[in-house]
């Protein structure tokens, strides 16, 4: 369930839902225990930017504490394109504004593969998405060695 910072949810919450949702069917080890119902709750406190990775990454690190059976570490990174950096990681809510394309990689730490590729505006060229992809996987790996600590 997403829930809005205030008010009824609107359908930006229900899409980030069904997007948790997606993810957290592929991670969860449901054959383990079939009549189970696992249930996740995220709700934005702040926004600074990479609002999405965020939300991912703290719903998988919810359901690890939770001592739910995981499939595999899986990890999300945001990409953005300005035009004066380039390929920015992590974009704040000032980067992302100038970004001309944003994406959500999701990263499956064990394997490099990628889990998916949720884009939030703009489009990357080919070439520019290969790049994403490689630094996406790199900080992922990154990111799973600061979630083991």
């Amino acid at each position: 369930t997403a829930r809005a910072r205030t008010g009824m949810p609107g359908p930006a919450q229900r899409a980030l839902e069904l997007v948790v949702a997606q993810h957290c069917d592929q991670w969860i080890d449901s054959a383990q225990f079939p009549r189970c119902v696992v249930s996740v709750v995220v709700q934005e406190q702040s926004a600074d930017g990479s609002g999405l990775a965020v939300t991912l990454n703290a719903a998988w690190c919810a359901l690890l504490d939770a001592g739910v059976p995981m499939r595999s570490t899986c990890c999300s990174i945001s990409v953005g394109v300005t035009e004066a950096d380039g390929l920015v990681l992590d974009p704040c809510l000032e980067e992302e504004t100038c970004a001309s394309a944003l994406c959500c990689i999701s990263v499956n730490c064990h394997s490099g593969a990628i889990v998916s590729s949720t884009p939030s505006h703009g489009a990357l060229s080919e070439a520019l998405y290969a790049a994403a992809v490689c630094y996406a996987q790199g900080a992922a790996k990154v990111l799973e060695q600061v979630i083991r600590q």
